[in-house]
């Protein structure tokens, strides 16, 4: 170790034989540098047990995108949506919102693109995004309909995000609800107005598209309190008000928790009223609900995380599909409303 004990970029050049341009590239894994080289700048970084200074690598994430705002870098939303005019109407707009928001924070611009747009496939998609530059990618989830698939683009060009769990492969850095806390706070929420026996009747894909989480909490929950209270799932794989209404009766919760505003319809045909005799809340609360209480997923937010991975992975020069995938979970929010009880 030099004197001082402090091993600077040049040392690492110098130890490493090439310029402390090079070398700076090479740290970073800059495909422009022959892979041997890279290979042998990082093991002399490791030998010197060099680590770069925090603070020169914010002025420089900084200075870059000072750079990118003047150049309106792009960063891509890939939305597997047939109908964007429906897409804009859907609460999924709002993670795309969020995304567009602090990719101009970050001095970026970020711009949609359809992989349903006609003649479109994975290799013509690859070669427009890369012909304009573009090396960061957002993935949309699937619509509802759809509840797994995957994207056939060449990843090795490209920084690359998933938001939600609809797209299994490859396995990239994503950002998800997270679905087990959610819950959590629902049946929290429940609980302290006074509810004892909440029930949870929901759609099939809803809880796959948060890989059994919303179950998983459920049962978990209510272990804490003894099974005996425990209220059967209604699981279906479309929900219909035939069933919703005899597993009612069947089991009398006095608090359902759903993913589907025509519960309430149904309950109210049925002659029951929210919150009189059951309460109802949701767990992905609609944007903008006045009539029901529930969980606020945040997927602005989501779409504001994705955008940052994105932006991180752009700055550390990495693309391809990780080693090893990151996953980040957005914490929802409770929201009161009419279908409850006050407290």
């Amino acid at each position: 170790m030099k004197a001082g004990g402090f091993i600077t970029l040049q040392d690492v050049a110098d130890e490493a034989g090439v310029s402390r341009g090079t070398a700076s590239l090479a740290l970073r894994n800059n495909p422009l540098i022959a892979a041997d080289t890279r290979r042998r700048v990082q093991e002399a970084a490791r030998r010197l047990a060099y680590r770069p200074n925090p603070l020169i690598s914010t002025l420089m994430a900084e200075l870059k995108r000072a750079r990118a705002s003047r150049s309106t870098a792009t960063i891509a939303y890939i939305t597997s949506w047939n109908d964007l005019g429906s897409w804009r109407r859907s609460p999924f707009c709002q993670v795309f919102e969020g995304a567009s928001a602090r990719a101009g924070e970050l001095g970026y611009k970020l711009e949609i693109f359809s992989s349903k747009e006609p003649g479109i496939t994975g290799k013509r998609l690859t070669k427009i995004l890369y012909t304009r530059n573009i090396h960061g990618l957002i993935l949309d989830p699937l619509p509802l309909e759809r509840t797994k698939g995957h994207l056939s683009l060449d990843w090795s060009l490209f920084a690359s995000v998933a938001i939600g769990y609809s797209i299994p492969r490859p396995r990239l850095h994503r950002v998800g609800k997270d679905g087990f806390l959610n819950m959590l706070l629902a049946l929290r929420a429940l609980r302290r107005l006074g509810y004892r026996r909440i029930g949870l009747a929901i759609q099939r894909y809803a809880d796959d598209r948060v890989e059994g989480r919303y179950g998983a909490a459920y049962l978990s929950y209510h272990h804490r309190f003894g099974m005996k209270k425990t209220v059967p799932m209604l699981l279906r794989d479309v929900m219909d008000e035939r069933s919703l209404v005899a597993w009612y009766r069947k089991h009398r919760p006095d608090a359902i928790v759903i993913d589907d505003q025509r519960v309430t319809g149904w309950l109210s045909r049925a002659g029951l009223d929210m919150p009189g005799d059951v309460g109802v809340v949701h767990i992905n609360l609609p944007p903008g609900s006045k009539t029901l209480a529930g969980v606020d997923s945040n997927p602005f937010l989501a779409g504001a995380v994705a955008v940052e991975l994105a932006e991180a992975q752009l700055h550390r020069n990495e693309r391809g599909i990780p080693a090893e995938p990151r996953l980040v979970l957005v914490e929802g929010r409770w929201r009161d409303g009419p279908s409850v009880r006050s407290k």
